[in-house]
């Protein structure tokens, strides 16, 4: 059962002091405040409270034009995480203490991340952990591990940039998927084709694409691969 969480303001106000750069979950909860969001919520406690729904939905419930829509929320810290699981998010993503580019949340340790995806999947909610640095030769046996150690706790995808790291994640958990990140800058439907023969469960589109760029994308690749796209965020990449 899902906890009743009261958003009154000076909640709010706590959070916004505590998480400020997480700006995206503090407007995600100020907007869970108002009455379509109340009765929403409720809607998706219902869903949730069915072990049978849960099963037969691999992202649980919002539908756009026939297709299943996730909302994926970013959570800086294990209190974060559970504050949004609470309020309905379908998914979330976390970086760990290593080899991910979330370099300003306070970020999960391998215990705080067992706890979280725990309680994530008790509440049917999935975890996606970013693993999305771009590698130098000395970053790469630090990988191994760290994947080694992902393996155990078992997220439901990796959020991938690295081409190096995506065959290391591929040999080392294959049953974990893997997402490829909006860092690896993927613009075209071609690059999508690409990642999706190497294994590639979702690509992250770079967030310059417009809607039309997007359309054109999915009308291009395999009905069963996904796209992500952030629809609230800075640009988070230079060039080389």
């Amino acid at each position: 059962q899902l906890v009743e969480f009261k958003a009154d303001p000076s909640v709010i106000a706590t959070l916004e002091l505590n998480f400020r750069r997480d700006e995206r979950v503090i407007r995600f909860l100020t907007f869970r405040q108002d009455k379509y969001a109340a009765e929403y919520a409720a809607k998706r406690r219902n869903l949730k409270s069915s072990k049978e729904t849960v099963k037969e939905n691999n992202m649980a419930g919002h539908m756009y034009n026939g297709r299943e829509t996730e909302l994926l929320i970013p959570a800086s810290s294990l209190e974060v995480l559970k504050i949004a699981v609470i309020y309905g998010a379908d998914a979330v993503y976390i970086g760990g203490e290593a080899f991910g580019l979330r370099a300003k949340a306070k970020n999960f340790s391998k215990e705080d991340m067992a706890e979280g995806i725990a309680f994530a999947h008790e509440h049917g909610v999935k975890v996606y952990v970013t693993v999305n640095i771009l590698a130098h030769n000395d970053d790469l046996p630090g990988v191994r591990e760290y994947l080694q150690e992902l393996k155990e706790l078992k997220p439901d995808a990796l959020i991938i940039a690295d081409p190096g790291i995506f065959t290391y994640a591929r040999e080392i958990c294959p049953e974990i998927e893997c997402h490829i990140s909006t860092q690896a800058n993927n613009t075209n439907y071609e690059t999508y084709r690409f990642w999706y023969r190497l294994g590639a469960k979702r690509v992250v589109t770079a967030r310059e694409l417009s809607l039309k760029e997007i359309r054109e994308i999915r009308a291009n690749i395999p009905d069963d691969m996904e796209i992500e796209t952030f629809i609230h965020g800075a640009m988070c990449i230079s060039y080389s």
